[in-house]
C-alpha cells in the first residue's frame, strides 16, 4: 500500500491511497512507497522506517506550531492576569519597613517598575520557548499513541497541568513577591526539579508493570500500578524542601489570589497546548495494512 501525505494549512495529512500493483514476468508483485507533498521539497521513498521518520520529524514541526500559539495565550494570560497581582505585591513590598533579625530596619524603595514594551518581549519570548518545548514533548507523545482526536489532546494537556503545575505546586506552592519561604530559592527550585524527575519515573513504572500485569491479572494491574505511582510521586513531598512561609509583607488574601491565578492560568494553557497539538497533528496517522 502507498500512503500519500499532503499538507493542509499548517498541519498535515496521511492519505492512504490504492494498492499499486506491479505486474512482471513473476507474477503479481505489490509495491509500496511514500508520495509525500507539503510545503517543504518533495521526495519519494519506498523505506517504512523513512516513512516513519518523515512523520516524526513533521509531528515536531506541528508541536513547535502548536507550542508557539499556547505560548502567546499564555504571554497574553499572563500579562493581563497575572502581572498586575504581581505589580500590587510589588507596591505593598515596597510600602512596608522590614524589621531585621539584628533589630535593624531598613525601608524599600519605590524602584520603578519595567517599561510596559520590555515585559511585554519578555514574557513573550519566554513562554513561547517554553511552551515549543512543552508542544514537542506532547505532539511526540501524540504521534506515538492511539485513540487520536482532540479528546486525547484534552487528556494530555490535563495531564500536563497535573504533573507540571499542580503537583509540584501543592508542595511548593507559587508565591508573589513580597513573600519569604522557609526554603532557599534553590532548595526551591532543586525540590520542583526532584519531582518532575519521580513523575517521570513513575510514570514510566507505571506503565511497565499496567502492561505485565495485564498479561496475569487483568482486574488489579491498574490499581496496583496507581498504587506504585502514587508512592514515587510522594516521595519528593516527605523528603524534599520545606514549603511553609517564613514572612510576607503582603496580605494573604493576596497571596490566595494570586496562587488560584497561577493555576486557573497554567489550566488553561495546558488544555489549550493539548488542543493544539491534536488539531495540527490530526492527520498523522499511520495505518497499518
Amino acid at each position: 500500500m502507498r500512503f500519500m501525505i499532503s499538507g493542509m494549512g499548517l498541519g498535515f495529512r496521511a492519505i492512504k491511497v490504492k494498492s499499486v500493483v506491479e505486474r512482471n514476468g513473476e507474477g503479481e508483485k505489490r509495491g509500496s512507497g511514500v508520495f509525500y507533498s507539503s510545503p517543504f521539497p518533495r521526495f519519494t521513498d519506498s523505506s517504512s522506517s523513512r516513512f516513519t521518520e518523515v512523520l516524526v520529524k513533521d509531528s515536531i514541526l506541528n508541536g513547535i506550531i502548536a507550542g508557539l500559539i499556547a505560548g502567546i495565550i499564555l504571554g497574553l494570560l499572563t500579562l493581563t492576569i497575572i502581572t498586575p497581582i504581581i505589580l500590587k505585591a510589588e507596591r505593598f513590598e515596597n510600602s512596608v519597613t522590614v524589621i531585621k533579625e539584628n533589630g535593624g530596619s531598613h525601608e524599600h524603595g519605590d524602584g520603578g517598575e519595567m517599561p510596559f514594551y520590555k515585559r511585554l518581549l519578555l514574557t513573550m519570548v519566554g513562554t513561547a520557548t517554553l511552551s515549543a518545548a512543552y508542544g514537542i514533548i506532547l505532539s511526540i507523545i501524540y504521534f506515538y499513541t492511539k485513540n487520536k482526536g482532540i479528546k486525547k489532546g484534552l487528556i494530555m494537556g490535563f495531564a500536563g497541568f497535573l504533573l507540571i503545575n499542580l503537583l509540584p505546586g501543592i508542595g511548593l506552592p507559587p508565591n508573589p513577591p513580597g513573600v519569604e519561604t522557609i526554603a532557599e530559592v534553590e532548595n526551591r527550585q532543586l525540590g520542583w526539579v526532584s519531582l518532575i524527575i519521580a513523575e517521570i519515573i513513575g510514570v514510566g513504572i507505571f506503565l511497565v508493570v499496567q502492561k505485565n500485569l495485564k498479561k496475569l491479572f487483568k482486574t488489579i494491574a491498574t490499581p496496583v500500578a496507581s498504587l506504585i505511582l502514587i508512592i514515587i510521586i510522594s516521595i519528593p513531598f516527605l523528603f524534599g524542601a520545606p514549603s511553609g512561609v517564613k514572612y510576607s509583607l503582603i496580605p494573604d488574601e493576596l497571596i490566595t489570589i494570586f496562587r488560584i491565578t497561577s493555576f486557573g492560568v497554567g489550566f488553561i494553557f495546558w488544555l489549550s497546548l493539548g488542543v493544539l497539538v491534536a488539531y495540527f497533528n490530526r492527520g498523522l496517522i499511520v495505518e497499518k495494512m
